[in-house]
């Protein structure tokens, strides 16, 4: 029941060490650690590949990449080795930060476009459906009756 309900925190910034003891509170601080590198990397990303907006040149926002990825490597293996599930949750964490960078990329770069492309309707049926329509439109206004001898004649 304990593993649902969460982890305790101490309130004694003094006893940090004493909680880094806790598999719990260590996964949730590899965890934030992990989330914050990827939409480090993430936004870093994006600024090199999408055009500038201005003409002023930009400063380079690359940040130290290895040291980065060392990081993010020492805090798979962490979480993967601080319980029995940490491999199960680690690719559960994986999908999510995967599922958020394509999110992200479709975001800003795509600019929320569908990738879903309709394709164009063939052209004698458009003529007809707009024909059918500029009749429906001229014989709204009037009574049914009136529209009923304009056909027939």
């Amino acid at each position: 029941m304990e593993a649902f309900l969460g982890c305790k925190y101490l309130t004694n910034s003094r006893l940090f060490r004493l909680q880094l003891h806790d598999p719990l509170i260590r996964t949730q601080v590899l965890t934030q650690l992990l989330i914050v590198l990827n939409y480090a990397s993430a936004a870093t990303a994006l600024a090199v590949a999408s055009p500038p907006a201005s003409s002023s040149p930009a400063p380079n926002p690359s940040p130290p990449k290895k040291g980065a990825n060392d990081l993010v490597k020492h805090a798979r293996r962490l979480i993967r080795n601080t319980s029995a599930q940490g491999a199960v949750y680690l690719g559960v964490l994986d999908t999510v930060l995967h599922r958020e960078q394509a999110w992200l990329s479709w975001k800003r770069l795509q600019r929320c476009e569908p990738r879903i492309e309709k394709p164009p309707a063939p052209p004698a049926r458009t003529v007809r459906t707009m024909e059918a329509v500029r009749q429906a439109l001229a014989g709204a206004g009037k009574p049914s009756g009136v529209v009923a001898q304009q056909q027939k004649a």
